[in-house]
């Protein structure tokens, strides 16, 4: 009895031992499968991720070539119109100080003429080279006076004049008077100047801003008439355009 006691315990060692082998042979399997199935999952975790990542790539590198060309047009465009500005900016500077070289000797012909334009009832004088005109410092006291072309009115050839007369150190007064030439058909016309005169200068932008002067019955050939204003009063106001002084008579009828 006490055999058969020690040969089932060995048996029974016997199938422990077995079963301890089979057990870590069966651990060992499933470590093996595991780490086929680890490194199967990272290889294609892996792959996906590659194959995601150049797809990636490629997408951007569609999108950086479509931007690069979009904004090489848009270069290309500004470019083309900078280009556009400058050259035309070019032509109409160039044709604008041809035109200017073309009106600056008409204009000084115009001041230097001192051109005087009548009808039968008024005579305008654009009295050019002002501001040379107006410098009287080298005169202490008196006058300097200023005679239009001859013109006709009422038949008559006739001149506005224009005085400076320096009364003080600081005020120029400004006169307009007229001046008649006779001629052989002046007994062959009415004599205008027995009607009511308006002398005036005009303003250049502002007909209100206008200087007038009426004097009544002007009848004889000569006067000294009141001043109309004072050169100050002129530059201040705006009188002068172009260096051009602008008067008029007018015969009242």
């Amino acid at each position: 009895q006490q055999a058969l006691q020690i040969g089932d315990a060995n048996g029974v060692a016997a199938l422990v031992t077995a079963g301890t082998s089979n057990r870590d042979l069966i651990v060992k399997e499933l470590h093996a499968q595991s780490d086929q199935l680890i490194a199967s999952t990272y290889a294609s975790c892996k792959q996906l991720l590659e194959d995601q990542a150049n797809r990636f790539g490629d997408l951007t590198a569609l999108c950086t070539a479509g931007f690069s060309e979009e904004q090489r047009a848009l270069q290309r465009a500004v470019a083309d119109v900078k280009t556009t500005v400058s050259t035309n900016r070019n032509i109409m500077t160039k044709e604008l100080r041809e035109q200017s070289n073309q009106l600056m000797p008409a204009r000084e012909g115009m001041s230097q003429k001192q051109i005087c334009i009548s009808t039968e009832m008024t005579c305008r004088w654009d009295l050019g080279d002002w501001a040379s005109r107006k410098a009287v410092d080298g005169l202490a006291y008196g006058s300097r006076s200023y005679e239009s072309t001859s013109c006709k009115v009422f038949g008559y050839n006739m001149a506005l004049v224009l005085k400076l007369h320096k009364k003080n150190s600081e005020d120029i007064d400004v006169i307009c008077d007229i001046r008649t030439y006779p001629d052989g058909s002046d007994q062959e016309v009415d004599w205008p100047f027995n009607k009511s005169l308006v002398f005036g200068i005009n303003h250049p932008t502002d007909g209100s801003k206008s200087i007038t002067y009426k004097i009544r019955a002007y009848g004889y050939k000569h006067s000294s008439l009141k001043p109309l204003c004072t050169v100050k009063e002129l530059d201040e106001g705006m009188f002068v355009s172009f260096n051009t002084l602008q008067l008029f008579l007018q015969v009242l009828s």
